[in-house]
C-alpha cells in the first residue's frame, strides 16, 4: 500500500510540473522509486505510473557502463525549468541506469530555458550541453544522504554564452574544461569550487561583467587566456598554500579594472602577456622565487609605477615593460651584474624609450628605453 500512494504521488508530482514548467523531475536522490522511462522508439520520456506526464528529455543508454546519458530535448520544447532525475528506465529491457552524463550539445541553445537541477549522480557536463542558452541563469546541484555530489568534470563549452551571473559548482568538481563559461556577459562573480585542479583555456574569456574571482588552493594549472578580456575583473584572490607555479600565456590581458594583484608563492613561470592591457594596474606583488617573466608580461600597463623584483628570477622577455610610460623604478633584490646579465640582449624590453630606475642591492642602474646610462 505505501508502494502505490507513493507511485500515485510522484505522478501527480510529475503531472503538474509537465503542465506549469513544461518539464517535471525524478523524486531525487533521497530516497523513493525512479519515476521514469525513456522509449527509443518513439523518442518519448514519460512517468512509469502516468504516461500523460512526460519530460522533455531523451536519453542513450550504455549497458557495458550501466549508464544513462541526456542525448538531448524533445523537439518544439520551450519550456523554462529542466529537472533532470537520478535515473531513467530503458523501454526496452526495463532496466534502469543512473544518469551520468549530460551529453555533448544536448539543451544547447534552448532559449527559453532559465533554470535547471541536477542529479547528486551526475558526473560529468559533456562539452557544448548548454552553449547558448542565453536566458540560463540559475543551477542547482543536488546532493546525496552525506551532502555529496559525484560531479567531475565540466566539459568545454558547456555553459559558454548562457545567462548565468555566478559559478556555482560542487565543490566534487576537479576540472573545468576549455571555454566552458566563454562570453558569459552577465557572469559578476566566480568562486570555483574546493576540489577544482585544472582549469582550461579561455575559461572565463570574455565574461565582460565578471567583478571578482577566488582560486581555491586545490588549483594546480591555469590555462592560456583565461580570463582575457574581463574588462570589470577588480578582484583576484589565491588561496593561501595554492600549488600554482605558471600563470600562462594572456592570463589575465585586457582585464582594464584589475588595479592590484599578490601573486601566489610557489608561482615559478609567467608567460607572454599575462598582464598586457591592464591599464589600471598599479600594484603587482611578485612572489619569492619567481624565475620567469615573459615576453610583454606588462605591456600597456599604463598606471603600474614601481614594481618591486625578488631574487630569484633568471630572465625576462622581450618588451616585458613594453608602454609602460608611467614606470620609473624597479627595485630588484639581487646585485647589479645580475640585472645585467638577465637584459643583456633582451629585446626592447623597455620598449618604449623611457627613463626607468633599477635600484639594485648594490646601487642603481639608469636606463634609457634599454640603453644603460653611464
Amino acid at each position: 500500500m505505501k508502494k502505490y500512494f507513493s507511485g500515485v504521488l510522484a505522478c501527480i508530482f510529475c503531472l503538474c510540473a509537465a503542465v506549469t514548467l513544461g518539464a517535471c523531475g525524478a523524486k531525487g536522490d533521497k530516497g523513493g522509486e525512479h519515476t521514469y522511462y525513456y522509449d527509443a522508439e518513439t523518442g518519448n520520456t514519460k512517468c512509469v505510473y502516468h504516461e500523460e506526464a512526460t519530460l522533455p528529455l531523451t536519453f542513450a543508454f550504455d549497458a557495458a557502463k550501466s549508464i544513462a546519458t541526456v542525448s538531448g530535448v524533445a523537439e518544439g520544447f520551450d519550456g523554462v525549468q529542466i529537472v533532470i532525475p537520478s535515473a531513467v528506465r530503458d523501454g526496452k529491457d526495463g532496466t534502469t541506469y543512473p544518469v551520468e552524463r549530460i551529453g555533448y550539445r544536448a539543451i544547447a541553445e534552448c532559449n527559453t530555458l532559465t533554470s535547471v537541477t541536477f542529479p547528486a549522480r551526475l558526473k560529468c557536463i559533456m562539452a557544448e550541453a548548454f552553449d547558448g542558452c542565453a536566458a540560463l541563469e540559475s543551477l542547482t546541484f543536488a546532493t546525496d544522504l552525506q551532502g555529496n555530489s559525484a560531479l567531475e568534470e565540466v566539459e568545454s563549452l558547456a555553459f559558454a554564452r548562457t545567462g548565468l551571473t555566478a559559478v556555482s559548482l560542487p565543490g566534487s568538481v576537479e576540472r573545468i574544461g576549455h571555454y566552458a563559461y566563454l562570453d558569459c556577459e552577465e557572469l559578476t562573480t566566480a568562486v570555483l569550487p574546493s576540489g577544482v585542479k585544472e582549469i582550461g583555456n579561455y575559461a572565463f574569456s570574455g565574461c565582460t561583467a565578471l567583478a571578482s574571482v577566488a582560486l581555491p588552493a586545490s588549483v594546480t594549472e591555469i590555462g592560456a587566456r583565461v580570463f582575457e578580456g574581463c574588462t570589470a575583473l577588480a578582484s583576484v584572490a589565491f588561496a593561501e598554500g595554492i600549488a600554482l607555479s605558471a600563470l600562462k600565456e594572456s592570463t589575465f590581458s585586457g582585464c582594464t579594472a584589475l588595479r592590484e594583484i599578490t601573486l601566489p608563492q610557489q608561482l615559478k613561470q609567467m608567460g607572454s602577456n599575462v598582464f598586457a592591457g591592464c591599464t589600471t594596474l598599479a600594484s603587482v606583488m611578485l612572489p619569492i622565487g619567481l624565475e620567469n617573466i615573459g615576453n610583454a608580461a606588462f605591456r600597456g600597463c599604463t598606471a603600474l609605477e614601481t614594481l618591486f623584483i625578488p631574487y630569484g628570477l633568471t630572465s625576462l622577455g622581450g618588451y616585458a615593460f613594453d608602454g609602460c610610460a608611467a614606470l620609473a623604478e624597479i627595485r630588484f633584490d639581487d646585485e647589479k651584474r645580475s640585472w645585467r646579465n638577465i637584459v643583456q640582449d633582451v629585446v626592447g624590453w623597455n620598449g618604449d624609450g623611457h627613463s626607468l630606475t633599477v635600484r639594485c642591492l648594490d646601487g642603481n642602474l639608469s636606463y634609457s628605453g634599454t640603453a644603460l646610462q653611464q
